[in-house]
């Protein structure tokens, strides 16, 4: 699909995959981007260990300035 995308549109497509609708969103908005194949594919285990520590936190789906500051302190 994402190469029927490419072909017809020019246009690249990525695909979030995970165990729910917040780790599909993260993987897509995050991982899928800078994978060779742009699927990005999160689970809860792999999200604490390639996105736990990932800055800025607002790049996370759903984490506003406000929701930042409250998990910086």
């Amino acid at each position: 699909m994402i190469e029927d995308v490419m072909r017809s549109t020019g246009i690249c497509a990525t695909v979030g995959i995970g165990d729910n609708l917040f780790l599909a969103k993260v993987a897509l908005d995050i991982t899928a981007k800078h994978a060779r194949d742009y699927i990005g594919d999160l689970d809860e285990k792999e999200f604490k260990r390639s996105i736990w520590f990932h800055k800025p936190l607002t790049d996370v789906w759903g984490f506003g300035k406000g929701i930042v500051n409250r998990l910086e302190k």
